[in-house]
């Protein structure tokens, strides 16, 4: 393991997850909750293509993409922060 891993894992067991980073995982635990939101509304809109769920999907998929815009940014932000300080 590199200098680098080994200087992050340290951290992790002195502190916890730093917050971007549980911050992150929160992210991503949204985008799986999404996601089986999302094929269940799929599956009831092609059983019912007159029917509510059509709506209710395309609204999920645009949580889904806040969601990931979300995680995206706060990735950019907590790496640039580590490479400025060299973790």
């Amino acid at each position: 393991m590199g200098v680098q891993a080994e200087r992050v894992f340290t951290a992790i067991a002195e502190r916890g997850y730093p917050d971007p980073w549980a911050a992150f995982g929160d992210h991503l635990s949204w985008e799986a909750a999404l996601s089986v939101q999302l094929k269940d509304r799929i599956d009831a809109a092609r059983k019912e293509p007159g029917g509510p769920a059509a709506g209710e999907a395309l609204a999920l998929f645009e949580r889904k993409a806040a969601n990931l815009e979300a995680a995206d940014a706060l990735l950019a932000t907590a790496t640039a922060e580590y490479d400025a300080s060299g973790m």
